[in-house]
């Protein structure tokens, strides 16, 4: 192996291969060294551990993002569902609700707060009174 195919360049090359790095990730690896002048055609062995590194680390957080999202979704799907059932058990209720009222009505039942002379208040306390309206 010569120095050409030793070079920092081939590396980045072969670890965005191995890895899947995004293009801009590259990029950015590749900047990094131009910014602080060291040439792509230098021997990686120096920077081999570091770039290794960073493109597997590079790698490890891509895919926890990747997992975390397709979590989140899973998550939203089960909130939909949830507020769905959430909302059929709630318009059943309601209507269960006015099902009971009307019985009552029919029944002649109202609730007893409702019914006339059933309760009196004398200083301050509650006097039972007759059923029937006088």
């Amino acid at each position: 192996m010569d120095a050409k195919d030793n070079s920092i360049g081939l590396q980045i090359d072969l670890f965005a291969h191995q890895t899947g790095a995004s293009p801009v990730f590259v990029h950015r690896i590749r900047a990094l060294f131009s910014r602080k002048g060291i040439s792509l055609r230098e021997d990686v062995t120096p920077y081999f551990a570091a770039l290794e590194q960073a493109f597997r680390r590079e790698e490890s957080i891509r895919l926890s993002a990747t997992q975390t999202k397709d979590n989140l979704e899973q998550l939203q799907g089960q909130l939909v569902r949830f507020n769905k059932v959430f909302q059929d058990q709630l318009n059943r209720l309601k209507d269960l609700r006015v099902s009971f009222k009307g019985k009552g009505r029919r029944q002649g039942l109202e609730r007893p707060e409702r019914r006339r002379g059933s309760v009196s208040r004398k200083n301050g306390f509650l006097v039972p009174g007759p059923k029937e309206v006088q």
